[in-house]
């Protein structure tokens, strides 16, 4: 007999995920970053703190060049990264080196955790 597999674990690291993922969010907002998305993060964590290539963004996102293209002109519109064009010319290009500017140094990160809670979250507990 065959037994079934338990997805209960990975069920529950889901939810733990989703909920530091959702309170991180709600203090974002309130401080004024309530344009960011949850992928976002993942992205600015691939930008930080050395910039990265649309292409090296895509691969690191699992996406499109195109999507990771579309990403990086609304968090430039937001004014959260800048590209520095490595072409003559204000057009992208897969080389375009990408920084973060309103969330260099991961301060959006820093800012979106109240007092208190930084050092619960750098331990891995909530």
């Amino acid at each position: 007999m065959e037994s079934t597999p338990n997805y209960d674990l990975a069920f529950l690291l889901l939810l733990g995920s989703r909920t530091v993922i959702d309170y991180l969010h709600k203090h974002m907002a309130a401080l004024g970053y309530d344009d960011v998305r949850p992928a976002h993060g993942f992205a600015f964590q691939r930008i930080a703190p050395n910039g990265a290539t649309g292409n090296e963004l895509a691969e690191f996102l699992g996406i499109t060049k195109q999507a990771a293209s579309e990403m990086v002109d609304y968090l430039e519109q937001r004014g959260y990264v800048v590209r520095n064009f490595a072409h003559s010319g204000e057009t992208a290009a897969p080389d375009d080196q990408i920084f973060g500017d309103k969330g260099s140094g991961g301060s959006i990160g820093r800012k979106g955790l109240p007092e208190g809670r930084q050092k619960t979250f750098a331990r891995g507990a909530c």
